[in-house]
């Protein structure tokens, strides 16, 4: 597989794991924060602002989180300790220390409830899932993803699912299994579809195309990338555009 494609799926693989809901914006916060006199709600609200800073600023992210991460511990507030160490664990990933975040992850795991929170849980152990891949961990990845698919499909969590299936697809890629990456592509995209998600599905299908390409179906690869290009053409999605006209630029080549 081409290194530079290789890197591309799993920055998406991991980007698109980020838990980053921005429902207010930073002065809002900022005001709650102030007016809240609560101190485990006010750990939620540091939660917050940290997610707003996302990968954008993820130094500020941090500085925010750890202190939602504190106030949460004095209080012995565990759905606080949960957010915050969570919110930890996605800006190390924007930062690109896959270690450290796995370290917030597996202990934010430690803190949301079974019972109230399990959609949270199940999407964290995805999450721990997606870095092992990134980490060449195939036994240990594939083991996460698959009990994470088995929950989902019990408890209904379909947001889950198709990025379940992909990431399993991504696995598959990666190490040369060819037709079980296919197949939970195409899960994924009928999913993603279905979501009205058209831009993830699209990533998809150029996952789908890559292994047309490699398998010597040059047609079926060139006419799924010019797919591809079309969906990203709405948006103005210029770099991925570019990076898919590359990509059949070397089917020619």
């Amino acid at each position: 597989m081409d290194m530079t494609f290789k890197g591309f799926l799993l920055f998406f693989l991991l980007a698109s794991s980020i838990m980053s809901a921005q429902t207010k914006d930073l002065d809002s916060l900022f005001g709650v924060l102030n007016d809240v006199k609560d101190l485990d709600r006010k750990s939620l609200v540091f939660s917050e602002i940290a997610k707003f800073y996302g990968s954008s600023n993820a130094d500020s992210a941090i500085y925010y989180a750890n202190k939602g991460y504190r106030l949460a511990k004095q209080q012995n507030y565990d759905l606080g300790i949960a957010e915050n160490v969570a919110t930890l664990g996605d800006s190390y990933i924007a930062k690109d220390q896959l270690e450290e975040a796995k370290l917030y992850y597996t202990e934010s795991l430690e803190y949301f409830d079974l019972k109230t929170k399990l959609f949270d849980h199940t999407q964290i152990s995805m999450i721990l899932g997606n870095i092992n891949l990134a980490q060449n961990k195939y036994i240990e990845a594939l083991e996460l993803y698959q009990s994470c698919l088995d929950i989902s499909k019990e408890n209904g969590f379909k947001q889950l699912l198709p990025h379940l299936y992909n990431n399993l697809g991504t696995l598959y890629l990666q190490i040369e299994d060819y037709d079980d990456a296919q197949t939970n592509y195409l899960e994924a995209q009928v999913l993603f579809k279905e979501m009205g998600d058209a831009y993830t599905a699209a990533i998809v299908l150029s996952n789908i195309s890559n292994i047309k390409n490699i398998l010597g179906n040059s047609e079926e690869a060139i006419s799924g990338y010019l797919d591809v290009i079309r969906v990203f053409s709405i948006n103005e999605n210029w770099a991925d555009i570019a990076r898919v006209y590359n990509l059949i630029s070397q089917i020619y080549f």
